[in-house]
């Protein structure tokens, strides 16, 4: 069976983290998380689901530090048995690391998200105008897929609100895509153990049960609430700049870039 590392790029704060844990819930798949961090930040070799259970290391993911990246990538592929591994790093500069020396198949996923639910979750880290975070936002899109392109190999553009609002088509795109068994109950993230490095409010269902405390989230009842469902964020439409966030419906170039993915603002409106 061929053998595949599926790197997702995207915007902070778009469901990079989530798709990586649909994607490791997959018979064939097992989620990295952000790979790059024992890479590139000392002292990081532990996963949250082991840290939550108290133990020094990662089963599956301890010693990969001190490997070259490929190296490590081929010990998780033994260690899992998984052929498909995904990576939601969402680095640029660590693909860039990792491709030149890749002996495996390599696919990316361009992972975009509505810039109305986008920019009310960054705003909260990350203070911005609407017009900054706007700017931000196409710049980040833009400048993916001008990297897609120059790398010539097979990239799948599409929206983490189709993934939440169509899950039947957004799965099965998804999986034509990768060339793996299509099935709905993938989206079931909380049925399988999943170690990964780095986590944010995804990381809910494969901690909770464990130890909820151990969930780093700014709005940790949010996903409690959520637990064992398959949900899709729009506190945006509850929040105080609901009004201004609508604004962005006119905006041509927001607009542009969603129907590029498949699914435009209206399916999105539509859906919720």
């Amino acid at each position: 069976m061929t053998q595949q590392v599926v790197f997702t790029l995207s915007e902070t704060r778009s469901g990079s983290t989530w798709l990586s844990y649909v994607l490791g819930t997959h018979p064939e798949g097992f989620h990295l998380g952000e790979f790059y961090r024992p890479f590139t930040m000392a002292g990081h070799t532990i996963c949250r689901l082991c840290e939550a259970r108290g133990l020094p290391d990662c089963e599956v993911l301890h010693g990969l530090g001190g490997l070259a990246p490929q190296q490590a990538f081929e010990q998780v592929f033994k260690r899992s048995g998984a052929s498909l591994l995904s990576d939601c790093s969402k680095q640029i500069s660590w693909c860039e690391r990792v491709l030149p020396a890749s002996g495996f198949e390599v696919r990316f996923i361009h992972l975009v998200r509505d810039p109305r639910g986008w920019f009310f979750s960054e705003q909260r880290r990350e203070p911005m105008s609407l017009e900054q975070g706007l700017e931000r936002w196409s710049q980040h899109f833009r400048s993916t897929q001008h990297y897609l392109k120059q790398t010539g190999r097979p990239h799948l553009l599409i929206s983490y609100d189709e993934l939440c609002l169509a899950p039947d088509q957004g799965l099965e795109k998804l999986s034509a895509f990768l060339g793996v068994r299509y099935g709905v109950e993938h989206y079931q993230t909380w049925t399988k153990a999943h170690h990964g490095l780095g986590g944010n409010g995804a990381a809910y269902n494969n901690l909770a049960a464990i130890a909820p405390d151990a969930v780093n989230s700014a709005d940790p009842s949010f996903y409690a609430e959520r637990r064992a469902t398959v949900f899709y964020d729009q506190r945006w439409l509850q929040s105080a700049l609901v009004d201004e966030l609508k604004t962005v419906n006119a905006d041509r170039q927001a607009r542009e870039i969603m129907e590029t993915t498949g699914f435009s603002m209206e399916q999105i409106d539509q859906a919720v």
